[in-house]
């Protein structure tokens, strides 16, 4: 029988009774679980796995992380930790009054918000069960909205806050892609953001959200198309032919020079070239790691800064933008001389270049 609308495993929001606020993994940390207003974004979503018997694995819906009792102790704090199987990890999702459930760990306590507090960024712990509507939560089934796809892709965010350089720790294997600029500083690849086999790094004041591949790129690659690599050893530029009408994404850089979109690596029609020491494998024919997951098969528009301005060029960009190929000597970089907003897609000094735009 469905428990607060639990109807099997699945996606889910997990709604407090009490606040009114959604079960909530912090962005920034990516460890800390909290109380916060309903947004929408990956990271309010869980994923609700069997485990054994009648408990299940809560996992998060934009890194995979799972939810974890730690030691169990009374008043502990709740938090998201790298999917393990154990029993701290495992949860039974019980009835309660109202008709609503309670999420109840392996331990034997429950998920509570503490003292009963209605704001936002309070943090989750477990606490003795006693059925107050502060431990009592409705789940509503959550339509897919990007994030972790439950095969170790995901959507992280990574944020410079204080200007100094922050690694996210993330499985780069399968390739990073910025989907989102969320700051006013710049990101740019190989110079304010990037990964290694470590996670992903922001510098500079960079906060962004990041696409995280799923796990390698051999027969294709994770978006479909053919994986090449090309080296600029002499530190001169070098041509790599290479179809490139679907797009090209790069997905690992292996030169301590950094790749740069359109300063030390590009494509046209001819191919990939590469630049200044530049060493980096690419991914083709992917059309990119669209936001959303909604795949880049919409229209492709052109957008010049013909007088060196700023000129932005109306364009529904709910499903995310790629640029796909550049057409001016002046470099083309996302979120210094291109990026895009809910108005449209802008170009700003000198740049010029066709963008492809993702479905809905």
């Amino acid at each position: 029988m469905a428990q607060g609308g639990f109807s099997g495993p699945g996606r889910y929001i997990i709604t407090n009774v009490n606040s009114g606020k959604v079960l909530d993994l912090d962005r920034n940390d990516q460890t800390t679980v909290l109380q916060f207003s309903p947004r929408g974004t990956p990271n309010q979503a869980w994923e609700i796995q069997p485990a054994r018997g009648s408990f299940f694995y809560v996992r998060n819906g934009m890194n995979g992380y799972a939810l974890d009792a730690v030691s169990g102790g009374n008043a502990d704090r709740v938090a998201c930790t790298p999917f393990n199987g154990g029993p701290s990890q495992q949860w039974r999702i019980d009835g309660s009054r109202g008709g609503a459930a309670i999420l109840i760990n392996s331990f034997g306590r429950v998920i509570d918000i503490p003292g009963g507090a209605t704001g936002d960024g309070i943090a989750v712990h477990i606490f003795d069960r006693n059925d107050g509507a502060n431990q009592r939560f409705t789940l509503v089934r959550a339509g897919w909205n990007g994030g972790w796809n439950g095969n170790g892709g995901g959507v992280i965010a990574c944020a410079s806050n204080d200007g100094r350089r922050v690694w996210c720790p993330a499985d780069t294997r399968g390739g990073v892609q910025m989907m989102r600029q969320v700051s006013q500083s710049p990101c740019i690849q190989g110079q304010t953001w990037g990964f290694d086999g470590r996670g992903v790094w922001v510098d500079r004041g960079c906060r962004a959200e990041f696409q995280i591949g799923t796990g390698g790129y051999g027969n294709g690659g994770p978006g479909g198309g053919a994986a090449l690599s090309c080296s600029s050893d002499d530190g001169g530029r070098v041509f790599c032919p290479a179809d490139t009408r679907g797009g090209v994404q790069l997905v690992r850089q292996r030169s301590q020079s950094p790749c740069i979109q359109g300063q030390t690596w590009g494509f046209d029609r001819r191919g990939i070239w590469v630049d200044r020491g530049c060493r980096a494998d690419f991914q083709t024919g992917a059309g990119g790691n669209w936001e959303g997951g909604a795949g880049g098969n919409g229209p492709t528009i052109s957008c010049s800064s013909n007088d060196g301005g700023r000129v932005f060029c109306p364009a529904d960009t709910r499903g995310g933008v790629q640029m796909i190929q550049q057409r001016s000597q002046s470099p083309c970089i996302q979120g210094t001389t291109w990026g895009y907003d809910r108005r449209g897609v802008w170009v700003d000094r000198g740049c010029r270049a066709d963008f492809q735009l993702g479905s809905r």
